[in-house]
């Protein structure tokens, strides 16, 4: 909260791209998709699930990372997630086969969904809720104008050097978001500040010190996380009408187009 107003959207803007990016992973492959049917002799519908299951990673990716930033924070889990699936993007583009490209596309979706949960925790993290209104409407943005720019770009590229370098195109635009962040990026999750503040003092002096946070709720645990992120999104769906409506008619959206 006390980062200059530079610092916090210099910030929310590689958060925002780095959204961006993995949405425009998840489109860009339908670029490349005549030349992947003429390589590996293959159906439409098999390779249209390079694009169904990272999508379906968008659904398994953030039960995870959501409740492990909550443990272990903003930072570590956007330099761990992001390096993944920069690496998943390198080895889909050198894959021999059909059945690698589609599994390692899936892992990229997975550990690429990481982004969709934890940028907006950044930004909650840094501004107050009166001056949050402007900065996640730019971060909100950012999902909606990959899938735009993806086939746009993968089709100039697949058509003119191949599926293959739209791969490596995704890997390096990934790749260069994951160095950004890593050097800028700090953690910004209070709760995982004052637990290491806390740790260090402890280490310095020899007493021990707890956060007011541990102190007040007790000790977080996975399981006690797990359960909480798991079953929420349950009680949304069938408590909430709006959240049960919304979500029939992404369900109706993403199926049938």
């Amino acid at each position: 909260m006390l980062f200059s107003q530079l610092k916090k959207w210099s910030l929310t803007a590689v958060v925002a791209i780095a959204t961006l990016a993995v949405a425009f992973v998840s489109s860009a492959y339908t670029g490349g998709i005549d030349q992947i049917l003429r390589e590996f002799h293959t159906s439409d519908e098999i390779v249209t699930l390079g694009v169904s299951l990272f999508v379906l990673g968008f659904a398994i990716g953030p039960l995870i990372w959501a409740p492990m930033s909550e443990l272990f924070g903003r930072q570590v889990l956007f330099i761990g997630t992001y390096a993944l699936l920069s690496f998943f993007n390198a080895g889909a583009a050198g894959s021999q086969n059909i059945w690698t490209l589609i599994i390692l596309r899936f892992f990229a979706g997975s550990f690429g969904s990481s982004p969709l949960t934890n940028a907006g925790g950044v930004i909650a993290d840094m501004f107050p809720a009166e001056e949050r209104g402007l900065a996640m409407s730019l971060f909100a943005a950012a999902p909606f104008m990959g899938p735009v720019l993806g086939p746009i770009v993968g089709g100039f590229v697949g058509e003119t050097i191949g599926w293959r370098w739209v791969e490596g195109l995704m890997a390096i635009f990934t790749g260069a978001l994951w160095i950004i962040g890593s050097l800028v990026i700090p953690e910004t999750y209070p709760p995982v500040i004052l637990r290491k503040r806390a740790a260090k003092l402890s280490k310095m002096t020899g007493k021990v010190y707890r956060s007011q946070g541990d102190v007040q709720q007790g000790k977080v645990t996975f399981g006690h996380v797990f359960k909480t992120a798991l079953s929420r999104p349950w009680i949304l769906l069938f408590r909430e009408p709006i959240v049960f409506l919304l979500s029939i008619y992404m369900a109706i959206i993403y199926g049938t187009l």
